[in-house]
């Protein structure tokens, strides 16, 4: 008998797995899902997966699962180390549209809980408030999917040393720090994109250190002058219908880089179509959320070179979490009504 509780919904990032042996994904994080809300790091319960730890396809429990999970929380992550069944043809095909990059995500199957472990049969009267803080997550099954819920669960093309390379860039830049390192690392004091070379301290006679500091000053001129990626802000928002002629009435290149995410450094400052993603009217214009959701859309497929793209995705996810409080829409409530596992 299946639950009228569960529900399933894509939080997956893929990534890079050794060939021939298991994938490795992050299962759900605690990013804004599409449906509104987010599921905190301390709110899963993996003791009845564990139990049976099946890997669907596409939620579909009525099937034979394609392979196993191994779940674990770290880094305030659910991930999942994936075996597919390669007796199955099926399942190895699946496998093999993972590990040549024609699917990318998972997404992950669950009830909701009280703290007691008691299912909260009416979960779609939680609010997101109630989701994100009181309620628990008891996880049933995972699943391969070609489309998840959230856009940005994507598989990440990159090693973790060039992810800490882009994360240096993007503290350089003033984009995202405060999300680097989760914390542990403070962000900079100054106005985000205006971070200063270290002062030069009083050291008479040390040539070797002054050197060193102007070799410094010089590589973070460099990187200000490379930056195609807008810094990451807050602003205020709005929820309206885009005009998408809005931005390019915006003069100059200083008005351009205000209303649009991205700048083709090879192109010219001053034209508006050296620039992507745009999602203000003119600077200082409220953010557009409709033109948000569109640019991280149309993001897998543009043209951004890949090491941009993060930048690109903070600084959209940046505007559409400071969006008012969540409330239902008939198009936000059937979606969430279609994901419901009956």
């Amino acid at each position: 008998m299946t639950s009228d509780r569960r529900l399933a919904y894509g939080l997956a990032v893929l990534q890079e797995p050794e060939d021939g042996e298991p994938l490795n994904f992050t299962a759900s994080t605690t990013r804004l899902n599409r449906y509104g809300f987010r599921l905190r790091h301390e709110g899963w319960r993996l003791a009845n997966f564990r139990a049976n730890p099946v890997v669907l396809w596409h939620h579909l429990d009525f099937l034979p699962p394609i392979g196993r999970a191994a779940p674990s929380l770290a880094d305030e992550r659910l991930n999942a180390q994936v075996t597919f069944d390669r007796n199955d043809p099926f399942a190895a095909q699946v496998e093999s549209k993972y590990r040549n990059k024609f699917l990318h995500a998972v997404s992950v199957g669950f009830d909701f809980t009280d703290k007691a472990g008691k299912p909260i049969r009416n979960w779609w009267s939680l609010t997101p408030e109630q989701i994100e803080t009181e309620a628990f997550y008891d996880l049933a099954e995972i699943s391969a999917v070609p489309v998840p819920a959230d856009p940005g669960a994507v598989r990440q093309h990159h090693s973790a040393l060039s992810a800490a390379g882009f994360e240096l860039l993007d503290l350089a830049g003033g984009i995202g720090t405060e999300e680097w390192l989760r914390g542990t690392l403070r962000p900079p004091t100054e106005p985000v994109g205006q971070l200063a070379p270290p002062a030069a301290p009083t050291l008479p006679g040390n040539s070797t250190v002054e050197r060193r500091l102007a070799d410094l000053e010089a590589e973070f001129a460099r990187l200000r002058a490379a930056a195609r990626v807008t810094p990451a802000h807050t602003t205020a928002v709005e929820d309206a219908a885009w005009d998408a002629t809005a931005a390019s009435q915006a003069g100059g290149a200083d008005a351009l880089r205000a209303c649009h995410a991205w700048f083709d450094g090879t192109g010219d400052p001053d034209a508006v179509g050296s620039y992507a993603f745009a999602h203000h009217r003119a600077p200082g214009a409220p953010a557009n959320l409709a033109a948000c959701r569109a640019a991280l859309s149309a993001l897998p497929a543009a043209d951004t070179p890949e090491p941009d793209r993060p930048g690109v995705e903070r600084h959209l996810r940046r505007h559409l979490d400071a969006q008012p409080a969540w409330a239902p829409t008939t198009d936000a409530a059937q979606g969430l009504l279609a994901a419901v596992r009956l």
